[in-house]
């Protein structure tokens, strides 16, 4: 996660149609939860777009809880609400609730280089050495 930027939402891949990606959630609660439940509800678009469960802890007003697994929408745009929902007990009474938690943006779906040229200057070899060309990124 970005330590400059206060991001409640994180996706570990941003790109339309990505699979596998981990959604970290970052959240403030009034009272401290060990053990507790989460009920995260996704927006349209995502593979798993209904409630989603997940256990976390929280200590000194913030909790962390992270979905894995997780398909991003097909088309980039932007994405919200997401809500989130906080128990003592899976279906316990709630503790802390939050029906506008955030939204996220999806890039477009990223591609492959299928091609790829280097040339340099006249008089200048500078990217060229005894074994061939090196191109860092």
């Amino acid at each position: 996660m970005n330590s400059w930027v206060n991001n409640p939402i994180e996706l570990s891949e941003n790109n339309a149609g990505a699979t596998s990606v981990t959604v970290t959630f970052t959240f403030s609660v009034t009272q401290a939860v060990t053990n507790g439940y989460l009920a995260i509800t996704f927006p349209a678009g995502f593979s798993n777009g209904t409630e989603e469960w997940t256990s976390f802890s929280s200590s000194n007003g913030t909790g962390t809880a992270t979905v894995t697994g997780v398909t991003n929408p097909s088309a980039a745009a932007g994405y919200g609400p997401f809500s989130i929902v906080t128990r003592h007990s899976k279906f316990g009474q709630i503790v802390d609730s939050n029906y506008v938690f955030g939204s996220v943006g999806i890039a477009e779906a990223h591609g492959q280089i299928s091609t790829f040229t280097v040339a340099y200057g006249t008089g200048s070899s500078d990217i060229v050495n005894t074994s061939g060309v090196s191109v860092n990124f």
